[in-house]
């Protein structure tokens, strides 16, 4: 009598024993008679996948040696802890640290004398403000020309002008830029012109040393002209007249100017010169 129903096949395709006592593979689960249920019988999948060696990949990127001259290529990341380039193993020690120690040597160096300069130019602008106080007061007496004199070697020393202007030519002003706004640098700036050169001419050259835009030659905008700093007023009403003519009549040599816009209107009306309130901001800077 047969009994189908009872035992399994081994799984093996080459066996296919029909076996009443089956065995059951531990790793890949199959049926397999007593035969093959050993691993290496029937060549378990799961075995060989568990053991199968990973195949070698390829490098993605290469980093290659930042030391001139040195074509060394490494798969492998070896940044400098410094620079945080990338060396090879020969070029490790590449001297980096060196430099950077040395640019910290700088820095300190640039540091410890950069405190003393500030105080030298913090000290010169304080005796700068109490000798400009003592020349205002002087003004005011009969040693008004020591103190023009005084004030004109201080501006001689700092100028800027026209190089081409030969030296006996020149004449020397300390000039206030315009006042454009509420928080407005009404600083002067030492400058010279030439004795031969028109009004004009000057404003030119000052506007241009100060960097001040200047739109004399253009309709409708406002004009550049210049102003006394004693009084607030217009040097010129022309552009044209020569500075020769006007020193030592309406300015002096070493004179405190202030250059600054006003419009056609006022020009034309002859009340163009500074109002009061701008005027004495205009000599509190010059202090």
């Amino acid at each position: 009598m047969e009994f189908p129903e009872l035992g399994q096949q081994c799984s093996l395709q080459d066996c296919k024993q029909l076996d009443f006592l089956p065995f059951t593979c531990a790793n890949c689960q199959q049926i397999f008679c007593k035969n093959h249920y050993i691993t290496s019988a029937h060549d378990c999948k799961c075995l060989n996948e568990f053991f199968r060696k990973p195949e070698p990949t390829q490098p993605s990127e290469f980093f290659t040696c930042n030391k001139e001259d040195c074509k060394d290529r490494s798969p492998i990341a070896l940044p400098c802890p410094f620079c945080k380039q990338h060396f090879c193993v020969s070029h490790r020690h590449h001297g980096c640290k060196d430099d950077l120690m040395n640019s910290e040597r700088k820095k300190l160096e640039v540091e410890k004398w950069k405190k003393p300069k500030e105080q030298y130019r913090a000290a010169q602008e304080n005796c700068d403000r109490k000798v400009e106080k003592a020349l205002r007061k002087a003004e005011t007496t009969q040693l008004q020309p020591m103190a023009q004199k005084i004030r004109l070697m201080k501006i001689k020393g700092k100028a800027l002008g026209d190089g081409k202007i030969p030296a006996d030519n020149r004449i020397y002003f300390s000039v206030h830029p315009p006042a454009t706004g509420e928080n407005s640098d009404l600083k002067p700036a030492p400058l010279y012109t030439s004795k031969d050169w028109s009004v004009g001419r000057t404003i030119d050259l000052f506007s241009k040393k100060m960097k001040v835009p200047n739109k004399n030659n253009e309709p409708n905008e406002p004009k550049l002209r210049l102003f006394k700093l004693s009084d607030g007023a217009l040097i010129s009403s022309t552009t044209d007249i020569i500075m020769a003519n006007l020193i030592d009549k309406s300015i002096l040599n070493g004179d405190s100017l202030i250059l600054n816009y006003v419009s056609e209107e006022v020009l034309k009306s002859g009340s163009s010169d500074i109002p009061d309130d701008l005027l004495q901001k205009y000599k509190s800077a010059a202090v």
